[in-house]
Parts: C-alpha cells; sequence; structure tokens
C-alpha cells in the first residue's frame, strides 16, 4: 500500500514554474502511479496537485512538452474520476482545452479522457462552456489514420459525454 509521505514533496515539484521539464515529468508521472490509493488522492488534493497539474500542463502546452501534457491530463483524470470537479471545473477545463489543443501523439489520447471526465461529472451549465471544444474533438474523431485509432475512441467518447 503506498503512503502519502512523497506527496509534499512532489506537489513542490509542480508548484516550482522554474523546474525542469524532466522534473516536472517524474513529478506528473510519480502523483499518477501514486494516485490509485484514496489516501494519496486525498493527499494529492490537499497538497493542491491539480491545480498545480493544470499549471504545469498550460506551461508545457506553450512550450511544446508532450510527455507533461500526457502525464497532467492522466493525473487530473484520476482526480476527477475520483473526486469530481465542481469546485475547480473553470481551471480544470481551460488546461483540458489548450491540451487538447496543443496535445499530438499520445497526450490526445490523454487529453481526450480528461473531457471526457470532465463531462461525465459536469451539471447542463459546465457541459454548454464545453461546447467551444467540439471541434476539436470532432477533428481528432475523424483522423483516418489507424495509428490514430485510441485517439479517436477517446474523441469519440469524450464527444458523446459533451453533446
Amino acid at each position: 500500500r503506498a503512503g502519502t509521505g512523497p506527496v509534499p514533496i512532489l506537489a513542490l515539484r509542480l508548484a516550482d514554474a522554474e523546474a525542469p521539464p524532466a522534473v516536472v515529468e517524474a513529478a506528473l508521472e510519480a502523483c499518477h502511479a501514486l494516485a490509485p490509493h484514496d489516501d494519496v488522492l486525498n493527499a494529492l488534493a490537499k497538497a493542491h496537485v491539480p491545480k498545480r497539474a493544470c499549471a504545469a500542463i498550460t506551461r508545457a502546452a506553450d512550450a511544446g512538452e508532450e510527455r507533461i501534457l500526457r502525464h497532467g491530463c492522466l493525473v487530473l483524470e484520476m482526480c476527477v474520476r475520483t473526486d469530481g470537479a465542481s469546485h475547480n471545473f473553470g481551471e480544470l477545463f481551460a488546461a483540458a482545452s489548450r491540451a487538447l489543443e496543443a496535445a499530438t501523439g499520445a497526450s490526445v489520447e490523454a487529453a481526450c479522457a480528461l473531457v471526457a471526465a470532465l463531462a461525465s461529472n459536469a451539471d447542463e451549465n459546465q457541459l454548454t462552456k464545453m461546447l467551444p471544444i467540439v471541434p476539436m474533438l470532432e477533428r481528432v474523431a475523424q483522423s483516418g489514420s489507424k495509428e490514430k485509432i485510441y485517439e479517436r475512441q477517446g474523441a469519440n467518447a469524450a464527444l458523446q459525454k459533451v453533446e
């Protein structure tokens, strides 16, 4: 069983806007690996990891850091699926939108999964706020490449939730 000991340290790494991308990626990857345990999820929330992951996603999108986008989306998806998103929906949705906009490769699938998780927990008002990303999801869903099957499936799942 995982302990919560490393969570404050990981949160500090995510809070440092000047941290090298490899450090941010490793911190997000560690958060995702630890997160399936309820006590760790609670510790992540108390350490403001979702808020810090949102900021890391925004920085990664601006810098083209694909792996940070992917790991950040995976961490946020797990947090949203477990804890919902009602208290910080706007911030989570902004990060998901930015990730989806900047994503390529494996991070597209993770961004779509985050959008689907947000939509699953959204009320009518929040779903209405999500409508502007439908065209991005549709572009991913209509991709014809065989290699992009998981991206298309993720986009279709997100579209079903949003529409």
